[in-house]
C-alpha cells in the first residue's frame, strides 16, 4: 500500500503549521495533548520545538489502563512531564496546572532577577486532530470556551484563553506531518480519528485493527462474535449479518468495515489501546 493512500493532509494545515511556528517564539510552555489509545503516534507532530512541554494524556477512559500506565512511566523515565486528564475531573485540572507551575517557576525567577513582577506565562496547546484539545481547554478554563466535536479539523483558528492569574493559553488547530516515518503511525492516527476514515482504505484499517484485537483482546472478539472459534472473514460476515447489511446475497463489507472502525473510535468495543511503536 502506498503511504500517500493512507494520508489525509488538507490544504489549510500548512498555513496552520506556519502560524503556529511563528507564534512559538512568544510561548513559554507547550501543552501537547495525546490520545491515550495511541500515545506514541500522537507525539509525531510536524516540527520539533525545544520549548518546555507538558504531555497531557486524553481519552483515558477509552484506553487500556495497563498500556497507558506503561507509556506514562516510559515517558517520565525519559524526563518528560506527563499528566493524565480524565474528563471533567477537577483533580486533572489541578495536576496539569501544577505541572505548568513547576515549569514556570524558573521562568518567573528570571523575571524577578531582572527586578520585574511575576507576569502571566503564555502557553500553547498542540496536538494531532481529534485528540480532545477542545475538551482539555474547557477543563483548564473551567468553562465552555471552545466547541468540541468528535471529528478532525473542527478547530480552524487560534484564540487566547485565560486559564487563571498565571497562565494564558493559545488554542491551535490539529496538525499532522506531511508524511510519516512509519506506516503504523498513519494507521494508528486513522484508527483514532485524526484523519477522516472516508479518505482511507477502510478494509485495510479494519483488518489491521482486527488482527491487533485478536492478538491482545481475543475475549472481546469472542464476546462480539458469540463463539470461541472463527476466522477474520467469519467475524466480519457475522458483524454484517447481525445488522442485516446485505447487497443482494452478499454482506455489504464496506458498511461492515466502516461500522467496526467507528465502534472502536466510540469506545463500543471496550477499553482498547493500540500497539506501542517502540519496545
Amino acid at each position: 500500500m502506498n503511504q500517500q493512500q493512507t494520508h489525509w493532509y488538507p490544504g489549510h494545515m500548512n498555513k496552520a503549521i506556519q502560524a503556529i511556528q511563528e507564534k512559538l517564539k512568544w510561548i513559554d510552555i507547550v501543552i501537547v495533548a495525546v490520545d491515550a489509545r495511541a500515545i506514541e503516534a500522537c507525539m509525531h507532530l510536524p516540527f520539533v520545538t525545544n520549548k518546555p512541554k507538558v504531555y497531557v494524556i486524553t481519552k483515558s477512559d477509552l484506553a487500556d489502563m495497563k498500556f497507558t500506565t506503561l507509556m506514562m512511566k516510559r515517558l517520565i523515565d525519559q524526563g518528560h512531564t506527563v499528566v493524565m486528564s480524565e474528563g471533567k475531573n477537577a483533580t486533572s485540572r489541578a495536576n496539569i496546572l501544577k505541572a505548568m507551575m513547576k515549569i514556570g517557576e524558573p521562568l518567573w525567577q528570571k523575571q524577578e532577577n531582572k527586578g520585574l513582577k511575576r507576569q502571566p506565562l503564555k502557553s500553547m496547546i498542540l496536538g494531532v486532530p481529534n485528540v480532545g484539545k477542545s475538551s482539555l481547554i474547557n477543563l483548564l478554563a473551567k468553562q465552555h470556551r471552545v466547541a468540541t466535536e468528535n471529528r478532525p479539523g473542527s478547530t480552524r483558528g487560534q484564540q487566547w484563553i485565560k486559564l487563571d492569574a498565571w497562565f494564558m493559553l493559545l488554542d491551535t488547530p490539529g496538525i499532522l506531518p506531511p508524511k510519516f516515518e512509519m506506516k503504523s503511525i498513519s494507521f494508528q492516527l486513522a484508527l483514532i480519528g485524526s484523519m477522516p476514515l472516508k479518505q482511507l482504505p477502510q478494509e485495510l484499517l479494519a483488518h489491521h485493527l482486527y488482527d491487533w484485537l485478536e492478538t491482545q483482546y481475543l475475549p472481546t472478539l469472542q464476546q462480539l462474535y458469540g463463539s470461541m472459534v472463527f476466522t477474520r472473514s467469519d467475524f466480519f460476515q457475522q458483524w454484517g449479518l447481525k445488522r442485516g447489511w446485505k447487497k443482494q446475497s452478499e454482506v455489504d463489507l464496506s458498511r461492515v468495515y466502516s461500522s467496526f472502525l467507528k465502534a472502536f473510535q466510540d469506545g463500543e468495543l471496550g477499553s482498547i489501546s493500540l500497539p506501542m511503536l517502540t519496545t
